[in-house]
């Protein structure tokens, strides 16, 4: 018998396929990537980034190593990237960034839209689906008491 998989938060009140504009884009495919996506951009009053790069942003932000800086290119090596914390509830992600900062600062997206970028991120959380979820003061300052909490759901 299999153990039973938690399904991932979503974190837009509909899924991808809903929003016109991202729908057709498969790096954004994911879950996680959608909820980066969604986390970052408003889809629901804009159809588009104005950067055409910015799905390549999410992609490769979603496969930074948190560790090295570098992206990460093992298959099986997800677990050392940002894509398990996209599982979390948004508010508790941007906790993460901010007690996170030198490595936040790492991510591509931060590197293309700096401050803006995570100020987007933590203004939207708030409108997510799981805004009801606080965070609490246990997320952690490092990688591994992220997976030790991400291990909790």
């Amino acid at each position: 018998m299999h153990p039973a998989v938690t399904p991932i938060l979503r974190y837009s009140p509909k899924p991808i396929e809903g929003y016109h504009g991202p729908a057709h884009l498969t790096l954004l495919a994911s879950p996680e990537a959608w909820n980066l996506a969604y986390l970052s951009h408003p889809f629901e009053k804009k159809r588009y980034h104005k950067d055409p790069q910015f799905s390549v942003h999410v992609w490769n932000s979603l496969r930074t190593n948190l560790s090295t800086g570098q992206l990460e290119r093992i298959p099986g090596s997800e677990h050392l990237t940002l894509q398990p914390l996209l599982r979390m509830p948004a508010p508790w992600l941007v906790r993460w960034f901010s007690k996170n900062s030198k490595i936040t600062v790492n991510l591509p997206l931060y590197k293309a839209y700096g401050q803006a970028w995570l100020i987007t991120v933590e203004q939207r959380s708030w409108g997510c689906g799981t805004y009801e979820d606080d965070p609490a003061d246990e997320v952690g300052e490092n990688l591994d008491d992220a997976k030790l909490l991400l291990a909790r759901f």
